[in-house]
């Protein structure tokens, strides 16, 4: 089931539904890249972070990427984290960037899950979080789950 809720991001990533995407995790929702923390308050507004990011790998002609769910942890209290490898190709099947995140989930009453915020492991190369949509925080991201 986690395996193909990231699959799903991916596609919708890849067709370009970034908002779809993005409705994939609950609001305010935070997303860690090393000491510096980007609050999304809606799923335009990390939809448009994704718009920026999915820009950058366009100018490496991105065709699809795909989801590659690394590890999770057991669930404690309806919570549970889990590691996914984002992988980006072209239309010839190269790689063209890569990144790493853990995400850290919770359950819903309708027997899904969300994700409650993120903190990459391996930033993109063309790393392109739109910065200006967040706001800074330099606590980590387990204390602010747990």
């Amino acid at each position: 089931m986690r395996d193909k809720f990231f699959e799903h991001m991916a596609r919708e990533f890849s067709k370009g539904n970034l908002r779809k995407a993005a409705e994939r995790f609950n609001y305010p929702s935070a997303i860690y890249l090393g000491t510096e923390a980007l609050l999304y308050h809606s799923p335009k507004e990390m939809g448009e972070a994704l718009a920026t990011y999915k820009k950058k790998l366009a100018t490496f002609e991105h065709y699809k990427t795909m989801a590659q769910v690394v590890a999770t942890t057991p669930k404690r209290r309806d919570k549970q984290i889990i590691w996914v490898n984002w992988l980006h190709y072209d239309r010839s099947g190269n790689e063209i960037e890569k990144s790493s995140i853990k995400y850290f989930c919770c359950d819903t009453p309708d027997g899904g899950f969300r994700i409650q915020l993120a903190e990459y492991i391996t930033a993109p190369s063309v790393c392109s979080i739109d910065r200006d949509a967040g706001e800074a925080s330099h606590t980590t991201a387990f204390a602010h789950w747990n």
